[in-house]
C-alpha cells in the first residue's frame, strides 16, 4: 500500500510540474522584458530539472520490480 501512495504522489507532482511548465511557457511568450525573461528561464530550468529527477527515480523504481 505504501508503494501505491508513493507512485500517486509522484504522479501528482509530475502533473503539477507539467502544468507549471505550460504556465511558464505562456508567460515567456507574452514577455519582452529581458530581466523577466531571465527569471522565467531559470524558473523553467528548475521545473524541468525537477521533472527529470522524478522521471529518473520513477524509472529506477520500476526496474526494481
Amino acid at each position: 500500500m505504501k508503494q501505491l501512495t508513493k507512485s500517486t504522489d509522484i504522479r501528482s507532482e509530475l502533473l503539477y510540474l507539467k502544468k507549471q511548465i505550460e504556465i511558464t511557457e505562456s508567460k515567456i511568450s507574452f514577455t519582452s522584458d529581458p530581466k523577466l525573461l531571465d527569471a522565467l528561464s531559470y524558473e523553467m530550468l528548475g521545473f524541468k530539472s525537477r521533472l527529470g529527477y522524478l522521471l529518473d527515480n520513477a524509472k529506477s523504481d520500476v526496474s526494481r520490480y
